[in-house]
């Protein structure tokens, strides 16, 4: 017997259990939404809850959207979740690095502005 979203844990913020009640009305499968969240920022110590909530919140909307528009044909939606997270902060490291070499003068030089 499955438990609805109002038996969702009190560490999942209430705003991202508010969004995803309105697609999967399921206690469990909202609680591994944002373990897959947690489980993917575990390693970035500078990640608050307030960013994570953020990434959650803008992964999940992105699924959703694929899900409607039929991009693909999705097998495992936590699966395709991870990979939608993941690919966010790996585009947000890049964004880091980029600024970080603009920064120092390194972007500037020959043949590096080709990386960005």
């Amino acid at each position: 017997m499955a438990l609805n979203s109002s038996f969702v844990s009190n560490k999942i913020p209430s705003a991202f259990t508010n969004l995803v009640k309105c697609f999967y009305d399921d206690a469990w499968t909202i609680e591994e939404f944002y373990k897959v969240v947690r489980v993917s920022t575990r390693w970035l110590s500078y990640y608050k809850e307030e960013d994570k909530l953020e990434l959650a919140v803008k992964a999940f909307k992105q699924l959703v959207r694929n899900i409607k528009l039929k991009k693909t044909r999705i097998k495992n939606v936590f699966g395709y979740y991870w990979g939608i997270c993941n690919k966010m902060l790996d585009e947000e490291y890049f964004e880091i690095v980029k600024e970080g070499l603009t920064g120092s003068g390194l972007c500037s030089r020959e043949g590096y502005e080709l990386l960005f």
